[in-house]
């Protein structure tokens, strides 16, 4: 933790909820702050996870936000990546878990909801997920009734 201000909280609320959730966590193949590569039409992008759940062979990808603003800074770029993964086939896969004492499940839900709904979502993402040319579909029928499960308070 030698990277301080916004690392080290974030850190410190990664340790603070494996800790409080030990029992669900128990027996687990945790990888932490894994650097994956995606394979991008016109660049190679880089994605720092925070933990990845290896037990099964569909890896779970988690990312810990102790923020107050939200959808927290570089929300579309991240979720963007998270998307893009190779491993990742299915939105039960992706889980963004918010630090209780800095939002509520209800303000994260709106926000979210908010931003996806205002966001451009890029082609390669769209392609991947079999949603060419369709905004629409992709955000509302795909991905905004996956918000809780995807983006939780805890």
């Amino acid at each position: 933790m030698q990277k301080g201000g916004g690392f080290s909280v974030g850190s410190e609320w990664v340790m603070r909820y494996i800790t409080e959730n030990g029992a669900e966590l128990s027996g687990r193949k945790l990888r932490f702050e894994v650097v994956e590569t995606i394979e991008d039409e016109s660049r190679n992008l880089i994605r720092r996870i925070d933990v990845v759940d290896e037990t099964t062979d569909q890896f779970i990808f988690y990312e810990f936000k102790s923020v107050k603003n939200i959808p927290p800074v570089n929300f579309y770029e991240q979720f963007g990546k998270d998307l893009m993964l190779e491993d990742v086939t299915s939105l039960d896969q992706i889980k963004w878990i918010f630090d209780g004492r800095k939002v509520t499940q209800r303000q994260l839900t709106e926000n979210i909801t908010n931003a996806i709904k205002q966001w451009k979502v890029p082609e390669t993402i769209l392609r991947k997920w079999r949603y060419q040319d369709n905004q629409y579909n992709f955000k509302e029928v795909f991905l905004i009734p996956y918000i809780n499960k995807i983006f939780t308070v805890k």
